[in-house]
């Protein structure tokens, strides 16, 4: 083992010769790329000449060969992997985050040799991947390949240097390895490598976590500072940085010969010294810097300097500096002049608030072609008001190719303004504004008469979007009309907000709203998240009856039990076109399942003896508990097995309309793939997870008509009686006429649940490749008979408007179940 104790073997034979000649060839074919002075150094017999073997063009440098290789000698299965084509600098090798538990330090070891001396890759990303495993371990053998002490194009570390890196971890030494011994290698992606440690920052070690970082980056620094690695771009972002680790890099920056395109280092807990020690290196750096991150730090810094160092930038695409200031006076935060150079992509000044004149700045930046590549904007918190917005809104125009990000924003102010943009198409095609809180409900309803009139936004997102108060019948009717006038929107996400200190959702009335759904044709990826859906079950599952454009539904956190899981699935019968439905996280699912499978076998005897005890006795009854448990589990498993069943059948439809599409004209009255690819990754969730299934059978549009374009003139709010009223206001997402009041039957709540408090080979075959080329990219309420009798009454019952209670129920199973027997 690598990390044990070094043992030695003493062979003799007269076939000598032979042998390490078989020894030799067996090394080249599983490490093609490695130098031959290795094998020198390792089979040094006089008068044998090595063997010239290469490795092909086409194998990813003898990557799969070496890796396959390695995870054989260690007894591991070999990681999961992939290559990317669609970001540069491409070829990228990017190692996939484990399904399961983490990967091991073998298994991560394994990687780092066979990417060793690799020069078929110009990136590497351990992206999402833990490689703490490996930090603090040592290898203690002091030959062969245990530190690469020369490149490939001859270059050698200092005598001093080797030494220090035998005695190093060898995290550290295989860090070196990487970015010291491949000639190719221009960028490294190391975000979120130190696993999940954000998730508990109050109960984490920082001092363990910054010495596992540096680990990680004392290498770089040491080569970058000799000049010996060609890597420059890097993201470090999610690990935090020790002081001296930032105190090099600074020097670094300032003083050292190294030209950064990209520097990420967002999330590493960069206190306000840090971060000001940083931007003032970034100086040194304005003129090669392309790429910039350092958001969502603990440290905030001066105006004076951010603005300067901004100023003196000229090749940025990508800034993301949320957070990182605040703005003490009258001045921009962007200088005009400055921007009019810039090309932006992506642009994130989230958590800093914005005055007029910074407002003004970025509303004629938007107007002029310089912006004409930027696909995200995020102004996230930035106190920003409706007429600001507004005003960013007309600069950009109409139906501008663009995500705009504008959560937690005071929109109640000036709503007006905004409203009058939004309804005459001015925006983005992709608008986030979630998290807003409307102190006044009319502002609210003004907003969604705005959108539903819209003709360019196509992905909207109000997820925790709400008033103060539960909705009134007003606003569920405003929500109401947009779902059934809109045909726009295509992704979009209503989902509601709830922790323990705040809300963010439209109350017990919403569900009705959703009737409007029954006859959109519009939307094809629907999240309704945390908006109590179970009160009245019946409104969403009349909705998706119905409907027959949505695609992918998510209505996760809506404290769904079995007979609001068994009434959803049943009405997905009736719907031809959901390949992709959630109305539980796994997580969830897991815990509802087991709190209600738990309550049927601990408290169903105790509940159950007055009534049963006149025809079962004690013992029969504890058995009984657990019979009614079993039966409870299997009908969750029937549940779900239908769910899946359905599914399959709509995606086989659907499959068998792509190939007919394609017969004649597979791009006709589809968008490109790009824009599909920004809505989906943008969005998330099911959505994007419908679109990497379709990217992979070659289909990446919308299967919906093509939009036709939109003048000002054209956009004008329609009457209101425009579309006919749905036969069954069962349920929209939005609004609910207060006309139709009680009118359908399933606003009854569904019958509720037994419920209990919350309960606290290796080898080859095991790899996972795949090779993704994409374009270059620039540097009726009857529920079946599937359950028992009694359950079954009960559902009749409440359909005719008949009260049941449990005991009625249970002294009905108790007598079946006697004369059963």
């Amino acid at each position: 083992s690598p990390f044990g104790p070094e043992s030695r073997l003493d062979l003799a034979s007269v076939q000598y010769r032979r042998v390490i000649e078989a020894l030799t060839k067996a090394d080249r074919i599983l490490k093609p790329m490695w130098p031959q002075h290795f094998q020198q150094v390792i089979f040094d017999i006089r008068g044998l000449p090595p063997p010239l073997q290469l490795t092909s063009g086409n194998d990813l440098g003898g990557l799969k060969r070496s890796l396959q290789a390695y995870c054989a000698a260690y007894q591991v299965r070999v990681p999961e992997w992939k290559i990317e084509w669609n970001t540069a600098p491409q070829p990228a090798f990017r190692l996939l985050p484990p399904t399961g538990e983490k990967y091991s330090s073998l298994q991560l070891l394994a990687v780092f040799r066979a990417l060793r001396y690799n020069s078929f890759f110009k990136a590497i990303s351990f992206r999402g991947v833990d490689l703490s495993p490996l930090a603090g371990k040592v290898d203690h053998s002091q030959y062969g390949d245990a530190v690469a002490y020369r490149s490939l194009n001859g270059l050698s570390i200092t005598e001093d240097q080797h030494e220090v890196l035998l005695q190093a971890p060898i995290l550290e030494r295989e860090m070196h390895a990487l970015t010291f011994a491949s000639e190719s290698i221009r960028s490294i992606d190391l975000t979120d490598v130190l696993g999940d440690w954000g998730q508990s920052r109050s109960s984490c070690d920082f001092g363990k976590l910054r010495s596992v970082t540096s680990e990680l980056v004392r290498p770089m620094l040491i080569l970058w500072r000799q000049q010996l690695c060609v890597c420059h771009s890097i993201s470090f972002s999610g690990n935090p940085l020790a002081s001296q680790d930032v105190d090099e890099l600074t020097n670094l920056l300032k003083q050292g010969p190294v030209h950064f395109k990209k520097l990420h280092l967002a999330r590493c807990a960069l206190g306000d010294a840090g971060l000001l020690k940083l931007w003032k290196g970034l100086e040194s750096q304005a003129h090669s810097l392309e790429s910039l991150d350092t958001s969502d730090n603990q440290g905030s810094v001066q105006f004076e300097t951010i603005q300067g160092t901004l100023r003196r930038m000229r090749r940025i695409t990508r800034l993301v500096i949320s957070g990182n200031t605040r703005i003490s006076s009258d001045g921009a935060l962007l200088d005009e002049a400055t921007m009019s150079l810039w090309a932006l992509e992506e642009l994130d000044l989230s958590g800093i608030p914005l005055n007029d004149n910074t407002v003004n700045v970025l509303a004629s930046y938007l107007g002029s072609e310089q912006s004409q590549d930027l696909r995200a904007m995020r102004l996230n918190n930035c106190g920003l008001t409706g007429r600001q917005i507004s005003r960013l809104f007309r600069g950009m125009g109409q139906a501008r190719r663009l995500t705009f990000h504008l959560s937690g924003n005071r929109l109640d102010e000036g709503i007006d303004d905004l409203c009058g943009a939004i309804a005459c198409g001015y925006g983005p095609w992709s608008l986030f504004l979630q998290m807003v809180e409307f102190a006044n409900e009319m502002n609210y309803i003004k907003l969604m008469r705005a959108l539903t009139v819209n003709k360019t936004v196509e992905c909207l997102s109000l997820a925790g979007t709400a008033m103060t108060d539960a909705a009134s019948s007003t606003a569920c009717q405003a929500v109401a009309d947009f779902f059934s006038k809109n045909n726009t929107v295509r992704f979009l996400d209503i989902s509601g907000y709830d922790c323990k200190l705040d809300e963010g959702r439209l109350g017990k009335e919403f569900s009705r709203a959703l009737s409007g759904i029954r006859r959109n044709t519009r939307i094809e990826h629907l999240r309704v998240r945390s908006q109590m859906l179970n009160v009245n079950i019946g409104d969403l599952a009349e909705a998706i009856s119905a409907n027959k454009a949505v695609q992918t539904l998510d209505c996760e956190g809506n404290d769904f039990n079995l007979s609001n899981f068994r009434h959803l699935t049943k009405k997905l019968q009736d719907n031809l076109t959901i390949r992709h439905f959630s109305a539980f996280s796994d997580q969830e699912l897991s815990r509802t399942m087991r709190k209600s499978v738990l309550s049927a076998d601990a408290d169903a005897p105790a509940r159950r003896s007055l009534v049963m005890s006149k025809f079962l006795s004690d013992k029969s009854q504890v058995g009984k508990g657990k019979l009614a448990a079993q039966q409870l589990q299997d009908q969750w498993d029937c549940v779900k097995s239908d769910l899946e069943g359905i599914l399959a059948r709509n995606q086989g439809l659907f499959e068998v309309k792509e190939q007919a599409r394609s017969g004649f004209s597979r791009g006709a009255g589809r968008r490109d793939s790009d824009a599909e690819s920004d809505f989906a990754s943008a969005f998330g969730g099911l959505a994007q997870k419908d679109f990497d299934a379709r990217r992979a059978h070659g289909c990446q549009g919308s299967t919906s008509p093509t939009r036709q374009a939109m003048s000002e003139s054209a956009v004008v709010e329609r009457p209101r009686d425009y579309v006919d009223r749905p036969a069954s206001m069962a349920s929209c997402e939005v609004a609910v006429s207060p006309s139709t009041d009680g009118a359908s039957t399933p606003d009854a709540p569904s019958p509720p649940e037994l419920e209990s408090p919350a309960d606290g080979g290796y080898g080859f075959e095991y790899g996972r490749t795949a090779v993704t080329v994409l374009d270059e990219a620039r540097d009726g309420m009857w529920e079946g008979g599937d359950v028992d009798s009694g359950l079954q009454m009960k559902r009749y019952r409440r359909l005719v408007g008949q009260s049941t209670n449990r005991i009625e129920e249970e002294t009905e199973m108790a007598r079946r179940q006697l004369e059963e027997d």
